[in-house]
């Protein structure tokens, strides 16, 4: 699925998984946490309730362009260290491991990968920003605080509601997004209330690839 870890189900029927809860709860770029992160996603409403469970979006060229001018300086051929480390689910095989055990053990199944921290589109020719703060583990060469500096520039400047696009689901829409150049967010579904939303995620344009479809509660 494009990189994207595999998470248990949290709910069934007859045995079947037909969903997982939270997912995407957090601003993020699918999979940058892998190399290849595949590079279109489609999301389509398939059980969407209209008061809650909306998609929020963020353009990371918008978050570029409004940096200010010493950051865009400061960030210039900086590399960004990318994990999923903050937001792997515990399986039911981590039973019984050590916080330092199942840390190690995370380095191990999914290893930190590399990414230039400002990117070009390659249509467009325009600069955008590569990375969040919760699938990021730290800008290569800055000290703690300097990491945490960035952190929260960007945090305030991706969830700027005046920049911000919320799509409120109703029946059969179809979304679809650039992955590397779009920052986006799941709300929070009411309680009680259902919702099922199919992804699929493009892994490339070779005609012997096939997509893989997953369903998210």
């Amino acid at each position: 699925m494009g990189g994207h870890i595999q998470h248990p189900p949290t709910y069934n029927r007859g045995d079947k998984p037909i969903g997982v809860a939270r997912v995407g709860n957090f601003w993020h770029q699918d999979s940058s946490f892998v190399a290849e992160p595949a590079p279109f996603t489609m999301l389509h409403g398939v059980n969407v309730p209209s008061t809650s469970g909306h998609t929020k979006f963020a353009s990371a060229v918008d978050v570029y362009d409004r940096l200010p001018e010493e950051w865009k300086a400061r960030l210039a051929d900086r590399i960004g260290v990318h994990t999923v480390g903050k937001r792997l689910r515990i399986r039911p095989e981590h039973v019984g491991l050590s916080v330092a055990e199942f840390k190690a053990l995370i380095d191990v199944e999914h290893p930190k990968v590399e990414h230039p921290l400002v990117c070009k589109d390659e249509y467009t020719g325009r600069e955008y920003v590569y990375g969040s703060r919760e699938y990021m583990d730290s800008v290569a060469g800055f000290d703690p605080n300097e990491n945490e500096a960035f952190f929260t520039l960007l945090d305030g400047l991706i969830q700027d509601e005046e920049r911000v696009y919320t799509h409120r689901w109703t029946q059969n829409d179809l979304v679809i997004w650039k992955t590397r150049t779009t920052y986006h967010i799941a709300t929070e579904v009411e309680p009680g209330v259902g919702r099922t939303v199919h992804r699929v995620s493009i892994e490339a344009v070779d005609t012997e690839v096939q997509p893989v479809e997953e369903e998210v509660q």
